[in-house]
């Protein structure tokens, strides 16, 4: 099977908030930090699990529309997630 490539934009099927975890470059638990697993709209069933930058954990949702970003983290590209508006 060949790799088939993904724009990156989906919806969060899953989220969670961190209050503690071990320690890790760029991540601070002071502030509930967000993981979610996101359902990529290429596919049913194709997930990929990150956390979303860019965003208040008010605003971060099951079902919220989002769209794949990378950031560099301690040197090391890293992707992520951001929330886009339901037109984007």
């Amino acid at each position: 099977m060949l790799a088939t490539p993904v724009t990156g934009n989906g919806i969060i099927f899953m989220a969670i908030f961190l209050h503690q975890g071990p320690p890790a470059a760029g991540v601070d638990y002071s502030t509930p930090y967000p993981v979610v697993t996101v359902e990529l709209e290429e596919q049913d069933g194709l997930r990929f699990t990150s956390t979303v930058v860019g965003a208040r954990n008010e605003e971060i949702r099951i079902g919220a529309p989002v769209r794949l970003e990378w950031i560099d983290r301690a040197g090391t590209p890293m992707p992520v997630f951001a929330l886009r508006n339901s037109t984007s």
